[in-house]
């Protein structure tokens, strides 16, 4: 059973670091791979959050692609790297759309508040969460676009 959550803890580091880049921290990643909780989604539309959920937390994500689904056909894609859910975390807000796996195999981290404290200050991540909250702002202004007409 160790031999398991080693692999998977190594496996889990690697992936953050991965889209995370190398300038972060060892120490800071293992803490943020033990804190946070690894979730495979192995089949397509698997819900990730529903439209009225209360945000706990984001889904962060490692290998595999999501969108989010607006209603009326819209759809925004995420894949590796998007931190599903994110601006809804940040304004605790629930959230306004569904969110679904469109790949086969989704591999990401569900990060809640103690995961998010350890990587609120880290630069690679900041620049990567402004990226996603900066793409999912244009992606709702299509929606609003496109209801308006």
């Amino acid at each position: 059973m160790h031999a398991i959550i080693t692999v998977k803890l190594q496996q889990t580091i690697q992936a953050l670091q991965d889209v995370l880049g190398d300038s972060i921290n060892a120490s800071i990643l293992r803490k943020v791979a033990l804190r946070s909780s690894l979730i495979v989604f192995d089949e397509r539309h698997q819900t990730l959050f529903r439209a009225g959920d209360k945000p706990k937390g984001f889904y962060f994500i490692l290998k595999g692609k999501a969108e989010l689904l607006a209603g009326d056909g819209f759809s925004y894609k995420l894949s590796k790297g998007s931190l599903v859910g994110i601006q809804n975390y940040l304004k605790k807000e629930e959230h306004h759309f569904d969110f679904k796996t469109i790949s086969s195999k989704l591999t990401s981290l569900f990060i809640d508040d103690n995961g998010y404290k350890l990587l609120e200050n880290v630069e690679s991540f900041q620049i990567l969460m402004r990226s996603n909250i900066l793409d999912e702002f244009f992606a709702i202004q299509k929606v609003i676009g496109h209801h308006k007409i």
